[in-house]
């Protein structure tokens, strides 16, 4: 091959890989743990992999995180390009796994002074670890990532289960009720390539002002504990107007990932999606299984 026929090939396979590369990609790994990346830089959301049996809950056990099942599904979704990981509240299904999907990605934690006390008890370097500040912007590769504050909805009429703080650094074998929700956020992540609005928790309390004429190309939104879709609907997802819509939180906590997600009959999905088709059809809804990826569509 001559020096034209090298530079050719060279250049067709570097547009071909760049074009490859030319978009936004989300994989749901149950509940509300999600890896967003650019092909570049990952983001990692709300690290919940080792899942407790029925009995773990109940009993509120101390359970470890299982190390293996971590690396498995962090080698599937390129791991090492995980350079942040974003903490929406540090109930233990959010919240379990901080300490070993930091250790294995090497990632800089951002979460609530009660996730701090968490990575804290797992020995995490506190170079690691930045608190999170309502509408403070934070960059990590090409993303522009917001912390909006939100509220997490009541389990039980207005109760909320393991609520309050936590105040001190927290073992990692710890029990599964010690995972106090500490403050709650929501997540606005920009990117030349599209913007996405993290709503893990159903609350209609999220002030949308503070993004207004910046486009949702995909809204990431927890449908578990929701009182009503139409709230939902009226204060957050009308107004937001995304193109396309991952419902999220709606599966069973004990579930394996490496099995089909199976429905948690009270976030009642089937509900939730006839009512954006009833009153936004053109939003599309996008159900995913575990481990799958989606490609979000270029601005």
């Amino acid at each position: 091959m001559n020096l034209r026929g090298f530079l050719f090939s060279f250049f067709i396979f570097n547009s071909l890989n760049l074009s490859a590369q030319n978009n936004l990609n989300v994989t749901w790994l149950g509940t509300t743990c999600i890896n967003i990346t650019d092909g570049e830089t990952s983001l990692f959301f709300d690290p919940y992999i080792t899942k407790p049996s029925l009995w773990d809950i109940l009993t509120f056990s101390s359970i470890s995180s299982d190390k293996a099942s971590i690396k498995k599904w962090l080698k599937k979704i390129n791991g090492e390009k995980v350079k942040a990981i974003f903490v929406s509240h540090t109930h233990f299904d959010h919240a379990l796994d901080l300490v070993e999907v930091a250790n294995q990605t090497k990632a800089h934690i951002y979460g609530s002074p009660s996730a701090s006390n968490i990575a804290k008890g797992g020995g995490v370097a506190s170079s690691m670890v930045s608190l999170l500040k309502h509408n403070e912007k934070i960059q990590v590769g090409a993303f522009k990532i917001t912390p909006l504050k939100s509220m997490h909805t009541s389990h039980f009429f207005h109760f909320i289960f393991a609520d309050g703080i936590i105040k001190t650094p927290l073992k990692s074998l710890a029990s599964l009720n010690q995972y106090l929700a500490g403050e709650v956020y929501s997540f606005l992540i920009e990117h030349p390539l599209g913007n996405i609005l993290f709503h893990p928790s159903s609350s209609d309390s999220l002030d949308i002002s503070l993004f207004k004429g910046k486009p949702i190309e995909l809204l990431i939104q927890g449908i578990n504990n929701r009182a009503k879709s139409d709230k939902l609907m009226s204060k957050v997802i009308i107004p937001v107007d995304p193109k396309v819509i991952i419902p999220v939180h709606h599966d069973l906590l004990i579930k394996s990932l490496d099995d089909k997600p199976k429905t948690f009959f009270l976030a009642s999905p089937k509900d939730f999606i006839n009512e954006v088709k009833q009153k936004r059809n053109q939003i599309k809804i996008k159900m995913l299984d575990y481990g799958e990826r989606y490609d979000i569509p270029n601005k």
